[in-house]
C-alpha cells in the first residue's frame, strides 16, 4: 500500500551556476522523494507518474529468482531516477551506488556488500547475491533501496513493487540571486507564471506539468492545438495568489515563477521555487537555457536559442550599416493608444533589436501615458498597435488630430499579430514580433518571407505545423 508522501523537490545542474551536492535534505515539511513502480518481467517502470524503460535499449526486466524468493534488477536507471550515481569496475566486477550521503558497494557473486564502509550480508538468505543474467548485471532490489534509506513494498495481488527513495539534492541560485535547493531530477513541475510556462513548451518539457498558470490570454485555441492537454491543466494561481495547500497536494518537484507575494510562503513549507527574470530578449534565451538544464532538456534549449539568435543576427547584419540618425522612429501603443512603454521595458528592446529607435526609450517607468502634444513632438515614422490596443489601424489613419504625424501621412500604421499570445509579450513569440517589426520598418533591407518564417518558427520552437487558415490570419495582420 502506497505511503502518503509530502512533496518532492527538484534541482538540476545549472548551465550558469555552480552546483553543490548536499549531505542531507533541509528539515521542513516538504520531503523530496521519488516514487517508482516496477513489475517483474515487465521492462518499463513508472517514475513519479512517468513511464520509462528500466534498461533503455536493452529491454531488461526485473526478475524474481525463485530459489531465493527475491527480485533482482538492472539498478542504474532506478538509482539515476532519484538523481544518484552508479559506477562499474570491470576488473573487480564491482558496482558502486551513491545517493545523498549513502554509498553501497556490491561485487558479482559475493553475498556480502559494503554499506557506508561497513561489510554486511545482503540478505538473511546468504545465497542472495548480485548475478549476471543475459549479459546484464542484476542487483537485489530490496537490499539496495533499504541501504539507501528507501522503502520497498510488494503487492502480492498486483505483483507491483513500490519503491520510495529520497532524491539527490543540489544547490544553485535563481535569476534573482536567491539560493535554491532542489532535486537533481525533476519529474513534477508547476509554473505560477503564464509567460514562463511558454519557455517550458519551447523545450518540449510540458508533459512535466502537474499544474500551470496559462492565463486566459494564452490558454486559448492556439495553445490547445499545439498541446491538447493544456485545457486540462489546473491553474495553481499566480505568484501573488497561489494556494500552498494545493501546491503540496500536487507534489511538485519544482515551482517556476516570477516574484510575488506568495513566494516566501511557498518556500517556508520547503517547496523549491526558482524565480526568473524574463524582461528582455536576452533574458528570454537565458530562461530557456536555465530551464533546459533544470529539466534535462539542455540540447533542445540550445537548439531553440541557436535558432532565435540566428534571426536577431540576420536583422543586425542587414541594418548595421544604417546610421543612428537614419533609423526609423517607432511608437508602440499599449492597452490604450496614448499609453506606451518606457526605458528598459520589453517592447523598447524589441524595437532596438529590429533596428529601429523607440521614441519612448527616454521615458522612465514601465507603461507610460503620453499626451497628444508629446506624440506630435516625437513624430514617429512608424506606429505599431499591439493586439490589445483598442483602436484599429483605420481609427488612427482617420483621426484628424493625428493627421500631421509622419507615420499617418505615410500610412505606416500597423497592427501586430497574435497567436498563442501577443507577439510583443516576453515569450518566444516575441522574436517573431521583432522579425515582423523589422520587416515593417525595413521592407527592402530585411525582407523576411513572413509566411516561411512563421511556419518555421512554430515548427522549430513548438514542434507544431501551423494550420493554413491560422497562417493566413497572421499574414493578413
Amino acid at each position: 500500500m502506497k505511503k502518503k508522501l509530502l512533496i518532492a523537490t527538484i534541482l538540476v545542474a545549472m548551465v550558469l551556476s555552480q552546483v553543490y551536492f548536499l549531505p542531507e535534505a533541509k528539515s521542513v515539511s516538504y520531503k523530496p522523494v521519488v516514487e517508482l513502480e516496477l513489475i517483474p518481467n515487465f521492462p518499463n517502470m513508472n517514475v513519479d507518474g512517468i513511464n520509462m524503460p528500466i534498461d533503455p535499449g536493452r529491454g531488461t526486466s526485473p526478475v524474481i529468482i525463485k530459489e531465493w524468493g527475491r527480485t533482482v534488477v538492472p539498478i542504474r536507471s532506478i538509482i539515476e531516477a532519484a538523481g544518484g550515481t552508479v559506477g562499474w569496475d570491470d576488473i573487480s566486477r564491482k558496482v558502486s551506488i551513491e545517493l545523498n550521503d549513502s554509498k553501497v558497494e556490491l561485487v558479482i557473486g559475493n553475498p556480502m556488500a559494503v554499506v557506508n564502509g561497513r561489510e554486511v550480508w545482503i540478505d538473511e538468505n546468504h545465497s542472495v547475491k548480485p548475478v549476471i543474467l543475459n549479459s546484464r548485471t542484476m542487483i537485489p532490489l530490496r537490499f539496495v533501496a533499504e541501504s539507501l534509506g528507501g522503502i520497498v513494498d510488494y503487492n502480492e495481488t498486483t505483483k507491483e513493487i513500490h519503491i520510495v527513495l529520497d532524491k539527490q539534492l543540489v544547490k544553485t541560485e535563481d535569476m534573482l540571486g536567491n539560493s535554491v535547493t532542489l532535486p537533481k531530477k525533476v519529474y513534477r513541475l508547476v509554473s505560477l507564471d503564464s509567460m514562463i510556462a511558454q519557455f517550458v513548451f519551447a523545450i518540449e518539457a510540458q508533459d512535466l506539468f502537474v499544474s500551470a498558470r496559462l492565463g486566459p490570454a494564452i490558454k486559448g485555441p492556439a495553445l490547445v492545438k499545439i498541446y491538447p492537454r493544456a485545457s486540462q491543466i489546473k491553474d495553481p494561481g499566480s505568484a501573488d495568489s497561489a494556494n500552498v495547500e494545493y501546491l503540496l497536494s500536487v507534489r511538485p518537484d519544482l515551482v517556476v515563477s516570477s516574484d510575488g507575494k506568495m513566494i516566501e510562503k511557498i518556500k517556508e513549507v520547503g517547496i523549491p521555487v526558482y524565480l526568473f527574470d524574463k524582461e528582455s530578449p536576452e533574458n528570454i534565451m537565458k530562461c530557456i537555457s536555465i530551464l533546459g538544464a533544470l529539466l534535462g532538456k539542455s540540447e533542445k534549449a540550445e537548439e531553440v536559442n541557436s535558432y532565435l539568435r540566428s534571426k536577431l543576427s540576420y536583422i543586425e547584419e542587414k541594418t548595421s550599416s544604417i546610421a543612428s540618425e537614419n533609423r526609423p522612429k517607432v511608437y508602440i501603443a499599449g492597452s490604450e493608444f496614448f499609453r506606451t512603454f518606457g526605458k528598459g521595458f520589453f517592447q523598447t528592446f524589441m524595437v532596438e533589436n529590429a533596428g529601429g529607435v523607440s521614441v519612448s526609450a527616454g521615458t522612465s517607468g514601465g507603461k507610460v501615458d503620453v499626451s497628444l502634444e508629446q506624440l506630435l513632438l516625437w513624430n514617429p515614422d512608424v506606429i505599431i498597435l499591439t493586439p490589445y490596443t483598442p483602436e484599429s489601424v483605420e481609427d488612427i489613419l482617420s483621426n484628424p488630430s493625428l493627421a500631421t504625424l509622419k507615420a499617418v501621412k505615410d500610412k505606416k500604421v500597423y497592427k501586430m499579430p497574435t497567436y498563442i499570445v501577443s507577439w510583443d509579450t516576453p515569450v518566444p513569440e516575441s522574436f517573431l514580433g521583432t522579425m515582423w517589426i523589422a520587416n515593417k520598418i525595413y521592407p527592402q533591407e530585411v525582407a523576411f518571407d513572413m509566411e516561411k518564417e512563421i511556419k518555421e518558427f512554430y515548427l522549430e520552437v513548438y514542434s507544431f505545423k501551423i494550420p493554413q487558415e491560422d497562417l493566413k490570419k497572421l499574414l493578413d495582420s
